[in-house]
């Protein structure tokens, strides 16, 4: 299906893979940031465990992708929720 409409409309295949796998990546970075919120607000673990428990290699770039998708870094958010 992908083949056919990519030949239709002289689109380069490898465009509309990467769109896809882009996309899936964001959901998936979207899904395990949503994980962890709950775990946040528990006050029960640490940032570092975390990012592990949710499939981040480390809190960096937990934070990093955190921070894109919640506009504040993980401390911050854990501190403003459970004032």
């Amino acid at each position: 299906m992908i083949w056919r409409a990519t030949q239709e409309r002289k689109i380069p295949t490898a465009h509309p893979i990467r769109l896809i796998i882009s996309a899936s990546i964001r959901n998936l970075l979207r899904y395990r940031i949503q994980k962890s919120l709950s775990l946040l607000v528990s006050d029960t673990y640490t940032i570092t465990e975390i990012a592990n428990q949710v499939g981040f290699s480390g809190s960096s770039y937990y934070s990093e992708v955190f921070r894109k998708y919640m506009h504040c870094s993980p401390r911050e958010y854990k501190k403003n929720t459970i004032k």
